[in-house]
């Protein structure tokens, strides 16, 4: 299904498989278009959308895409809800150069990426679950203005949510991030970030990390808080590390515990 300058339309319960490219595509100035309760099955994309606005992508079954299950570019106050996302070869959803973009309740499991988002600003991810990638569960680059709360992020191959570069008005709160092999939550070069009220548990690598170095961009940043988090039982590192470009990081409230007795809770290089 091909899109383009399309308004006030509905796509629905439609059965698309094996497509050459994408199973519906949106494009060029596209608007107040309804996506939902599609079956989207073995195509390149499942959803794409480019320069598109007021998009409600919601409740569509998409797997086995030989790309990404949804792919937006240039997109506008727009809405991904309530889709199952699997076994997508690389990401379940993809964003670039998007704002005022909301994720809820999705679900994202065994992809590469659960949500990979570059130069996007004024997003809400909201009670997702991304779950068993193979790779990060959540990766934002470059993202400001940002609204991370109440997802589970588990058992992904790689670091369960990823910021890089990002913040400026940017909370990430009250989310389940446990099980996953490249730690909990890191940031790096990343600044005016909020860390609140989040349960980790079982990473493998550090629960909580700031200013890490060693992702391709500068590891400084400045002005973070982590408040009331509780970060247990990470495998071989420190429940919080602190880099040693962090300035002006505020702790507060949280609660770290580890059965290692020879692990530091707290690992702070900050000067």
């Amino acid at each position: 299904i091909y899109l383009k300058d399309a308004a006030s339309s509905s796509v629905s319960g439609n059965s698309i498989n094996n497509c050459n490219g994408s199973a519906i595509s949106l494009l060029d100035s596209s608007y107040d278009v309804s996506i939902e309760d599609n079956t989207l099955d073995n195509s390149e994309w499942g959803i794409e959308g480019i320069n598109a606005t007021s998009l409600a992508i919601s409740n569509n079954a998409i797997s086995n895409s030989s790309i990404d299950g949804i792919y937006l570019k240039d997109a506008a106050s727009s809405s991904i809800s309530g889709n199952q996302i699997q076994d997508c070869v690389r990401s379940a959803v993809v964003l670039f150069h998007s704002s005022n973009v909301t994720f809820t309740a999705n679900t994202l499991v065994d992809n590469k990426w659960g949500i990979y988002s570059k130069n996007s600003t004024f997003l809400v991810v909201e009670k997702n679950t991304i779950s068993c990638n193979s790779h990060i569960g959540m990766q934002l680059w470059n993202m400001f203005s940002g609204d991370i709360r109440g997802n589970i992020v588990n058992g992904n191959e790689a670091v369960g949510i990823l910021l890089l570069e990002s913040g400026l008005d940017t909370k990430i709160f009250n989310n389940t991030v446990n099980g996953n092999d490249g730690g909990g939550i890191i940031l790096t070069g990343s600044d005016d970030t909020l860390i609140a009220g989040n349960i980790l548990d079982s990473n493998k690598g550090h629960g909580i990390s700031l200013c890490v170095e060693g992702f391709t961009v500068d590891g400084a940043g400045a002005n973070n808080e982590l408040i009331d988090n509780v970060i247990t039982a990470s495998t071989n590192a420190s429940e919080i590390y602190i880099g040693e470009e962090c300035v002006e990081t505020v702790l507060k409230g949280n609660m770290a515990a580890d059965k290692e007795d020879d692990q530091l809770l707290i690992d702070n290089q900050s000067p």
